[in-house]
């Protein structure tokens, strides 16, 4: 009860932060990339944090056949299979019971996993990917980190885009570009996840999907609100010896993402 009751208050003062912040300056330097930082509550707590811009992910409702089949394919457990995932997938989200690509045509129903059939209207979660492609196939743990529905955008902002995304889209000044194109994040829509340690070593893991309202009466609202499982990251080589209160309000007053 003491780590789940940290964990929603560390949640609901990033959000808090979040909202209060400037558009052009949207968490200060917290990162909002999904990389992980880790803080110090008090000498018997300490915490690990990820927020990531929804901005910087690839909206499953808007990108092209090619991005989803570059992102699956990198994913599954054989790269062949990655066109026919991302198929199955703009199936579902499409507004017909036509099937395209090399079985153009045919019927939909059971594409990909046996049940109901496609949904035939967007994505509302990430988690309904699911209901199209198996675990077996591909690492949809790893998928889910890189995609959303919360975007509404065509292309990414690759500011505040993971690196692993920006890696496998070629975004990375190493990499061949897959097209994609760039659309300025406007800091709406927030994933932040919070993973707090008491001293007797009981952990809890708060995920929550927060809307950035700028109001300041309620300056933000949540939209998802889910315990968490699993470690967010490792946290070595980092000293946990920065306060989460000072790194909150310190970082908040840069001017810079970065």
């Amino acid at each position: 009860m003491e780590a789940e009751l940290a964990a929603d208050g560390l949640v609901r003062l990033i959000a808090f932060d979040l909202g209060s912040a400037p558009l052009n300056n949207a968490g200060g330097q917290i990162p909002i990339d999904g990389k992980a930082v880790f803080c110090e509550i008090d000498s018997t707590r300490r915490a690990a944090v990820t927020v990531q811009d929804q901005g910087g992910l690839v909206d499953l409702n808007r990108a092209s056949l090619n991005v989803l089949a570059t992102l699956v394919g990198r994913t599954a457990a054989s790269a062949s299979d990655g066109l026919s995932l991302a198929e199955a997938l703009a199936d579902f989200r499409d507004s017909d019971s036509i099937r395209f690509g090399v079985t153009k045509g045919g019927p939909e129903d059971s594409l990909i996993v046996d049940g109901p059939g496609m949904k035939n209207a967007p994505f509302q979660s990430v988690d309904e990917i699911e209901q199209v492609i198996p675990p077996t196939m591909t690492d949809l743990a790893r998928l889910k980190q890189m995609v959303t529905v919360y975007s509404r955008q065509d292309g990414i902002d690759p500011d505040v885009a993971p690196v692993e995304l920006k890696a496998i889209l070629g975004l990375d000044p190493d990499g061949e570009r897959v097209a994609i194109p760039f659309a300025v994040s406007q800091h709406r829509t927030f994933a932040i996840d919070v993973e707090v340690t008491v001293g007797d070593g009981s952990k809890f893991r708060r995920l929550a999907m927060v809307s950035i309202l700028r109001d300041p009466v309620r300056p933000f609202a949540i939209l998802e609100w889910r315990q968490g499982s699993g470690p967010i990251a490792t946290a070595a080589g980092d000293s946990l010896s920065r306060s989460c209160e000072t790194f909150r309000y310190a970082q908040a007053r840069s001017t810079s993402f970065n």
